[in-house]
This record gives structure tokens, C-alpha cells and sequence, in this order.
């Protein structure tokens, strides 16, 4: 709510920000204005006052405001002065300063400017600002702060200018009378400290020390954020690494050694945009272009602001029970106003849990030889999604089989998807028990239950344009739980002409006309070949809107438990222009409906880098319908090494961390990539509901691009229909037509399925449900009574198993 008295919004200034000091509220503006009641009434400030922004002090009964390069100090908040001292105050020797208070002392950091002459200095006042000293000086870049705690005194020096990774790290417990040094190996982007505790975000990891710096330790995560993290410490030695750019926040329970993910600000359905985290009191306060979170938790639990004014707020300070927080001026209105909320109702409308609760720490790996022990050369069991009830926590699995996640207290039990050929013979403990601000590890072995070899054979393509090349993409797996030998063949079919075969990587053993054939080596357990073929097609307008089939088959010298999986068939549909970045819902059906019994259901995500320049890091985000059971999700093959993640709220990410995918006018083969996952509906699923999905694909630091939206309506039963095959179609008909007072309908089924007949007039409105319900297979008779209609034109439209036909009937 706005909370600035109108007679002073003329003096409001397009940035605004509030301060808190000395139990008052300030608001800095063009003219500074103090209040005593929570922002009730306010006071003008009286004498020189700094033009927008600042930080305030409060010190001694007295009040010090710090604009840029300029210092105003004032005995009541409301009569201020233009502070000048010659200690300090060498006109044109430095760029700006920065006031700090630590322990009833001010200090004051004076920064050369980056390539200027002249050594930067910090300068101390134990008198209240009377005398000043100088406790540091030297050519780097200062930039001092205290520890979470408030009693110590940290110095980050920078060698470069702004933006550059600190150089050195230095702490003084007498008030910079000395200061040593923390050894800190390698350049750091963000650096928090408590007492002796130090964390520091070094990408990939975080690195922690409890002794200053004489020993350091890694967190067992690594974090490839576009942009750098930032680390937030709270009072009760919690940590959160925040990664700006996706706006997803990790925390640590136990000291920097485990961190799990803790929110997803997108999963609220937005992108902040130039997002902003800070702390203040216990509050964890997020903001940008698209609104407010606010936090009591560590991110846990979020109350969201998207409308209205809480939009493009800036600073947010906590007081006296309020929240308050100034409007930014680059998306804004001149006169937008500051805003306060009362903070009891805020917090009341959060589902606050007592404690964030402790870390779930497991390993989760192939039990190749059955001994529930997890030996050095059994592999892990990689991008597996977990869940720990109750509650639905979601998690998944990294490249070594580590499973990590934040956990409320309580006792849980780890669920997950079925394993083929496997049992999940080992899992110690269970239930899995979380103490607050506690570690609960376990292992999650899954023990082979026969011995067999079993290959799939999957394939994708991206999209065909006449004159244009195209590439497919062969994956083959070993399913099984044994290694096999070289010599088994792969045979890919397709129509030449039109389409042209031009190179394959590998290469193929064989070649003939519109058939490749290549001899397979080895494949291990738990691994997978890929094979990339690229093909063309004439510049023949004609093929447009054309479907050509692609055939991959597997020929092995074993007996195949599963020989269904051993061949595929991928259709390619000719385009025109199209975008590559695209999504494709895939069914047992080609007309593309999911029969309700029928759990065979697969995305394939298609991207390619159209820019200019190589894609370092790609993201590929997909929130799945809530009617899908996202714990049977699976990735079938992704064109790269990825890393998967799921929420709660069951938004999958596939990041390509270092994908490094060439633009496509320097390769176009290769500036393609791919995800192909299978996932089942959920068992309340009906028919009728319609299953939408899409996607959105981040390359490096741009918007996201948004693929297509699937729909895949579920129908009661579906069979593939040849068009000239009369027996595979309903067939309908009204007998008599015109007709008097009843109605009769012929209706001829090929097989049991879901009939719905509706009778509409001429504009469409529906007047009369003739019937919905199941039927046999065979001939029926459709009958109502028709007696109370008026003469006319009325339409007949009979829906059986996704297919509508509309008969016209007259009525006399």
C-alpha cells in the first residue's frame, strides 16, 4: 500500500529508497524526509541534504547519511550538515567512499578510481567523526564490510576494477589496528563470514573454512552458474547460494558441506527479470521486473507480489513491524510511491514450517554383484528422479549418484520409478529420519535380478526442409545387465530418392540405396552409442507436406528378451519454413490421441543455435501437466551430456552445462541438439483430458525461446486407420431424414469404445444430449423423441474415440 502523505509527493524523486537507523525511518529522495510513527507522519529535513539515495548511521545519539562521495551528519535526523574534514578529504584524489559502522566507530573507505594515480585508504573515527585515522592503505580496490555477526571486520581486495574478482581477503578483530590475512587459493565471486566461518563461491564450488583460512573444505555440489552466485549468510549460520539467473536458490543446514536446492522462484510461473536478493532481519527478500518474493524461511516457503505496486520495488527494509520498500525508477512513473505493508499479516499468510530442517545425503548405484556395497567399478544410477514422502519433496540424482535434498524434520520413505531388470535390494536406513540443522545419509542400491542382455534402439531427427540438409540421430542402449560383443548390426531405411544420403558418424560398413548398415563394438552395461546421419532433399516444392518413414533395426547374434525395442520407425514430415527450436508429443497413435490404456508416451525437444556465436550453456526447461506422474519419467537420449533437476512443482530441467554448441552458420550439423524423454499419465487419468505441454530453451544469457504447446487428447481406445480401410471407421447415419418426432440414428462401431451424440441448431448451441456412454462393437440404433423442437435445420454431432462426424437432419 502507498504510505507516503500526498502533499509530499511533489518532492519525489524517481528513485526513492528507505533507511533504517537509530529506531527511525528515513526516506531519501530528492528531499530527504524522517519519521517517528512507522511512516504515520513525516518531517521535511531541514539545512544540506544529498539529492536522492544514500545510507544512513545512527551513532552516538547522532545521524551520518553517506551520498557517493559526499558526507551529511545531523544531531536529530532532522537538521543536517555538509560534513567535510580535512583528514580525509584530498579534493580530487579519490572516486568515491563508503561509510561503515562496526562497533561504536565509523570507518571510512576512500576508492581510487580504477587506473588513477594514488593509493585508496580507510580511515577511522573513534570520536564520533571529530579525528579520523588511517588503518589501511593501498593500490587496490577496498571494499570493507562485517561479519554476519557484526563484531569483525572483513576486507575483500580487489586488483581491477568493478566487476573483478576479489584478490585477497583480510580480517582485523581490534578495529583494523592489524589485519591478517585468510588464505584463500584462486579468484572468488561472493564471500560471506561468521566468527571463524568463512564460505566463498569459487565456481563451481563453494569452499568453507571454520579456522580463517588455515584449512578449507568443498561442498559436495557443484554449481556452473551463468553468472556469478550469490552467497546470503543469516544470523543462525545458514547459508543460501543464490543463482541470479535462474533464480534458484541452494541451502546449506550443515555448515557448507551439503547444499540442496531450497526454491525455484519460477516455478511461480514468471521470470523476475534483473532479479535482487537480499537479507533483512529474518526476512529473505527476492525482487525485480515481474515482482516481490518474500521469505521468513530461507526460501522454503514465499508469499508472492505481482500486481500493482510491490512490481519494481527497490530496497526493502524491515521496521518495527513493517515492511517497506522504495520504487525503482527504470520501469516505473516519476511518482510512483514507496510502499509499507504491515508484516504480521504478511508473515501470517506464509505456511512457515518450525525448522528448514536437515539434509538427505545418498548414493544411489547399480548393485552389479549383489553385496549392498558400493564398490569403485559398479556404476552409478544417473539423472534418476527421487521422491521422499510424505510431503512429495522431489529430487534427482547427479553424475555420480549423489542424491541431495532439504528436508523438513520428520521421517520419510524414497520413492522411485521401476528399475528394468533390477531390485532396490539395499536401502539403509529406511525410513530415512531428519533431526534439525542434522545430515541423514543413505544408500540406495539396485541389485540385477537376472542375467540378460537386452539392447533399444531409439531415434530422432530434427526437421525437413526441400533443399535444405537434415541429420538423424541413432541412439543404442544397453538395457541389460549384461556387457555385449561386438558384431551386432544396425540397418537404417530409408526412401532414395528423394532423400539423399551425403556422410555418417561414424561411418558405415555398408551402403546401398536408401539403406546404411554398421557393425556395433562393444557396449557395456549401463551405456549407449550414438550414430549421426545426415541426409538432404532436393529443392522439389513438391515434396512439401510429404511424410517419409525412417527405419532403424538392430540385428543381434543373442536372444532379445524384449526384440519389440530392437527396431523403430521416426516419420518425417517435409516443411517450409519452421522454427527449429520445437516440442513433439509422440504416441502408440500416429494421429497423435493417447488411447487411456495405452501408458506409451514420449517429448522429444528439439533446439538449435540459429545465433552467431557458440551456445555455452544451454537450459531446457518443461513444467509437465499435473496429469502426468512425473516420478515415471524418464530420459530416453539427449544429444549431449546433461544434468537433470526436478522441483516440486514438477518443473524438469536438462542443463548442457558446457555444451559449447556451434552456431549454425559456421556447422550446421552440429549447431542441433535433442532430448527425447518418456513419462505415463497419471492413474486418475480420463477420457477426455487433453495433456498440453511446452518448453522453453535458454541459450547463454538470452530471453528463453518457447517452444509450441502439444496437446494430446486421451480417448477411450485407438486403433491406426487406413483411410481406404472402410471396416476401421464408424460409419453414421440418420433414417429416416426429414423426420417428424423421433429421431433414429444408424451407427455402425468397428470395435468397443465411448460414444457422445449432441444435437445442436443452427447457431451452434447445443439443445440435447442424445447419449455418452460405452458400446459394443457392431450395429446400434440411436433414438429421441423429438416432439417439443420446432421445424428446421438441426445438426448431429456423434464423437466416438476422438473422431467427430456432424450429419444434417430436417425436421418437419
Amino acid at each position: 500500500m502507498p504510505m507516503i502523505p500526498t502533499s509530499y509527493q511533489n518532492v519525489f524523486h524517481y528513485r526513492c529508497r528507505f533507511e533504517t537507523a537509530g529506531g527511525r525511518l528515513f526516506f531519501l529522495n530528492d528531499t530527504p524526509l524522517e519519521s517517528l510513527d512507522n511512516g504515520l507522519s513525516w518531517q521535511l529535513a531541514m539545512g544540506d541534504f544529498p539529492q536522492t539515495g544514500g545510507k544512513i548511521f545512527a551513532l552516538n545519539d547522532e545521524f551520518w547519511l553517506q551520498h557517493r562521495d559526499v558526507l551529511f551528519r545531523s544531531p536529530d535526523g532532522f537538521n543536517w550538515d555538509l560534513y567535510r574534514n580535512a583528514s580525509f578529504d584530498a579534493e580530487g584524489s579519490y572516486g568515491s567512499f563508503e561509510l561503515l559502522e562496526n562497533q561504536g566507530r565509523l570507518f571510512m573507505t576512500r576508492i581510487q578510481y580504477y587506473n588513477h594515480i594514488g593509493n585508496s585508504r580507510i580511515f577511522r573515527s573513534d570520536d564520533n567523526g571529530q579525528t579520523w585515522q588511517t588503518i589501511w592503505e593501498g593500490p587496490e580496490r577496498p571494499v570493507l564490510a562485517n561479519d554476519v555477526n557484526g563484531d569483525r571486520l572483513m576486507l575483500n581486495l580487489f586488483n581491477g576494477g568493478v566487476g573483478s574478482p576479489p584478490q585477497s581477503l583480510q580480517y582485523s578483530d581490534d578495529a583494523g589496528n592489524t589485519w591478517t590475512p585468510v588464505q584463500v587459493v584462486g579468484d572468488y565471486t561472493s564471500m560471506v563470514a561468521k566468527g571463524d566461518t568463512v564460505f566463498v563461491y569459487q565456481k563451481p564450488f563453494v569452499k568453507y573454512t571454520y579456522d580463517l583460512g588455515q584449512t578449507w573444505q568443498l561442498s559436495a555440489q557443484q554449481f556452473h552458474f551463468q553468472y556469478s552466485g550469490q552467497l546470503i549468510m543469516f544470523p543462525n549460520g545458514r547459508v543460501v547460494l543464490v543463482d541470479k539467473t535462474a533464480e534458484i536458490g541452494y541451502m546449506s543446514p550443515d555448515g557448507g558441506q551439503n547444499f540442496g536446492q531450497i526454491f525455484d522462484l519460477q516455478n511461480f510461473g514468471t521470470v523476475l527479470n534483473a532479479s535482487n536478493f537480499t537479507q533483512a532481519d529474518s526476512l529473505l527478500i527476492a525482487w525485480g521486473g515481474a515482482g516481490t518474493f518474500v521469505s521468513k524461511n530461507e526460501g522454503l516457503n514465499w508469499i508472492y507480489f505481482f500486481e500493482g505496486d510491490w512490481i519494481n520495488i527497490q530496497h526493502p527494509v524491515v521496521q518495527n513491524g513493517f515492511l517497506y520498500a522504495g520504487s525503482s525508477g527504470d520501469f516505473v512513473q516519476w511518482n510512483d510511491v514507496p510502499l509499507r505493508t504491515p508484516l504480521l499479516p504478511l508473515l501470517d499468510q506464509l505456511n512457515i514450517l518450525s525448522d528448514a530442517g536437515g539434509v538427505a545425503k545418498g548414493k544411489t548405484y547399480n548393485d552389479v554383484n549383489g553385496d549392498c556395497f558400493d564398490a569403485a567399478n559398479e556404476p552409478p544410477r544417473v539423472n534418476e528422479i527421487f521422491r521422499f514422502q510424505p510431503g512429495n519433496y522431489l529430487c534427482t540424482s547427479d553424475a555420480a549418484g549423489n542424491v541431495v535434498r532439504i528436508l523438513p524434520q520428520g521421517s520419510y520413505q524414497i520413492q522411485f520409478g521401476p528399475v528394468l531388470y533390477h531390485d532396490p535390494g539395499c536401502l539403509t536406513p529406511g525410513p530415512i529420519t531428519i533431526a534439525p540443522g542434522g545430515q541423514t545419509n543413505f544408500m540406495l542400491g539396485f541389485k540385477p535380478n537376472q542375467q540378460v542382455k537386452d539392447l533399444m534402439v531409439t531415434m530422432v531427427s530434427t526437421r525437413a526442409r526441400p533443399g535444405q540438409p537434415f541429420h538423424v540421430t541413432v541412439l543404442i542402449r544397453n538395457i541389460g545387465t549384461l556387457p555385449i560383443a561386438a558384431g551386432t548390426v544396425l540397418t537404417l531405411a530409408f526412401p532414395e530418392p528423394p532423400i539423399l544420403f551425403t556422410s555418417a558418424q561414424p561411418q558405415a560398413a555398408n551402403q546401398a540405396a536408401g539403406q546404411l548398415q554398421f557393425v556395433l563394438p562393444d557396449i557395456q552395461t549401463y551405456s549407449e552409442l550414438n550414430y549421426k546421419i545426415h541426409l538432404a532433399l532436393p529443392p522439389d516444392p513438391g515434396l512439401m507436406g510429404q511424410v517419409f518413414q525412417i527405419n532403424a533395426g538392430l540385428t543381434t547374434s543373442f536372444q532379445d528378451p524384449t526384440p519389440i525395442n530392437n527396431a523403430t520407425t521416426h516419420p518425417v514430415l517435409v516443411y517450409n519454413s519452421f522454427d527449429p527450436n520445437d516440442k513433439t508429443a509422440i504416441t502408440s497413435n500416429p494421429t497423435g490421441v493417447m488411447p487411456i490404456r495405452d501408458q506409451s508416451l514420449q517429448y522429444m525437444i528439439r533446439f538449435q543455435n540459429t545465433g552467431t556465436d557458440t551456445a555455452f550453456r544451454i537450459v531446457v526447461r518443461d513444467t509437465l501437466s499435473a496429469l502426468l506422474n512425473w516420478n515415471s519419467m524418464k530420459t530416453i537420449g539427449a544429444s549431449h551430456d546433461y544434468r537433470l533437476t526436478i522441483t516440486d512443482a514438477g518443473v524438469a530441467s536438462w542443463h548442457f552445462d558446457d555444451i559449447r554448441l556451434v552456431d549454425s552458420t559456421t556447422n550446421e550439423p552440429e549447431s542441433h541438439g535433442f532430448i527425447l524423454f518418456g513419462i505415463e499419465p497419471m492413474p486418475g487419468i480420463r477420457v477426455g483430458d487433453i495433456l498440453r505441454n511446452k518448453a522453453a530453451i535458454y541459450f547463454d544469457f538470452n530471453h528463453p525461446v518457447i517452444t509450441n504447446e502439444t496437446a494430446t487428447p486421451i480417448v477411450l481406445r485407438s486403433k491406426y486407420r487406413d483411410e481406404t480401410v472402410q471396416e476401421q471407421e464408424f460409419r453414421a447415419d440418420i433414417s429416416p431424414n426429414p423426420v417428424t418426432d423421433q429421431l433414429r440414428c444408424r451407427v455402425q462401431l468397428p470395435y468397443a469404445t465411448n460414444l457422445k451424440a449432441i444435437l445442436f441448431n443452427t447457431k451452434g448451441q447445443a439443445i440435447r444430449q442424445i447419449t455418452h456412454k460405452d458400446y459394443a462393437s457392431g450395429e446400434h440404433w440411436l433414438e429421441a423423441r423429438l416432439q417439443d423442437l420446432p421445424a428446421g435445420v438441426y445438426n448431429l454431432q456423434i464423437t466416438v474415440d476422438g473422431e467427430t462426424k456432424t450429419l444434417k437432419m430436417f425436421k418437419y
